[in-house]
């Protein structure tokens, strides 16, 4: 090129040079155009990886965060027969003495705290995030920020319900720390037994650890759906998903409650319609009719959940009659199959 730019030059043969010269800008800015292509192909690229790496720390995290929602719905589950015990006047001195601490329930809490380190990352990195994760955004910011400031509330209350009832124990009986150190066993078991405050503080308690609860289940369901989201904007949808996601266990052991189920016990004069309890896809669905359906998610043998943090327990009794078992801690409804009832 150098030596046709000369002789060009050389001959004074200007027209040919100046076309000459033109050739050779477009030549120098395709060059360039191709290695800023080569580089924003490279950037892109990059980009994605760097967001996949941090949609797959997002994963990792809320799997931790599944397993803590489970942990404070087994202690729910734990609590609720308790306090029904309690509040339905069940528990005697010599229970109480045999062991203190299981029945008083209401001198600690359980609080839930998720892991934001990978949401964090996704919110630092939008000015780079793909269009195609674009979908994730929504479902990220409800569970991040809309759920998180219920589950703040939630834990900001119970905590100081069990501060301010610890406080009472020590104002209100004047052996409350003679009994603790096993001194008068006998007094201090019967004043926490008998005492209207204790059954009192107990359903203000419990009904307050359903709202945690409740709120945490919420927060784990939508977890399920965003690793799943997750799994398929990686292209990862077709992988087995991990334990802690499955909603359902073997279906082989829940067909044997499908059907319809009437309800057992007090009804306080109420005429109940007849529960039906159905399969679809993954999901067990429980129609109470004037409520509507419901869908139920399994947590581990035989304990189901639901949005609003009641427990449901699917069993056989004594008779070997199929049993749904609904409970949030206060009230307690029986359910059995009606084929089992003939």
């Amino acid at each position: 090129f150098r030596k046709i730019r000369q002789q060009l030059l050389s001959e004074n043969r200007f027209t040919k040079y100046l076309v000459y010269a033109i050739g050779e800008i477009i030549l120098v800015v395709i060059g360039i155009l191709i290695a800023v292509g080569i580089n924003t192909q490279y950037n892109k690229i990059q980009n994605e990886k760097k967001i996949e790496a941090i949609l797959r720390q997002v994963q990792k995290e809320l799997l931790i965060d599944i397993a803590d929602a489970k942990r404070i719905f087994n202690v729910f589950i734990k609590k609720d027969s308790l306090a029904r015990k309690i509040i339905d006047d069940k528990v005697t001195v010599e229970m109480f003495i045999e062991n203190p601490r299981k029945f008083r329930i209401t001198n600690n809490y359980v609080s839930f705290s998720n892991k934001k380190g990978g949401y964090k990352r996704i919110m630092a990195n939008l000015e780079i995030l793909p269009e195609r994760f674009n979908g994730i955004l929504v479902p990220l910011n409800t569970l991040y920020v809309e759920f998180q400031n219920d589950i703040d509330d939630y834990n900001s209350t119970i905590k100081n319900l069990t501060d301010d009832n610890s406080a009472q124990g020590y104002l209100n009986n004047p052996k409350h720390i003679d009994f603790l150190l096993g001194k008068f066993p006998e007094e201090g078991a019967s004043y926490f037994v008998n005492d209207p405050y204790f059954k009192n503080i107990t359903a203000l308690y419990i009904n307050r650890f359903s709202s945690i609860t409740n709120a945490v289940n919420k927060y784990r369901i939508e977890s399920v759906r965003l690793y799943k989201k997750i799994d398929s904007l990686l292209g990862k949808d077709k992988t087995k998903l991990p334990e802690l996601l499955h909603v359902l266990p073997e279906k082989e052991t829940i067909k044997p409650y499908i059907g319809i189920y009437k309800r057992i016990g007090e009804t306080f004069g109420r005429d109940y319609p007849d529960v039906s309890v159905s399969l679809e896809k993954e999901l067990l669905l429980i129609n109470q009719h004037k409520d509507g359906e419901r869908k139920l998610y399994w947590d581990s043998g035989p304990y189901f959940f639901e949005r609003r943090g009641l427990i449901y327990k699917l069993y056989r009794n004594t008779k070997g009659q199929r049993v749904i078992e609904m409970s949030n801690g206060q009230r307690n409804i029986i359910l059995i199959n009606k084929n089992d009832l003939k």
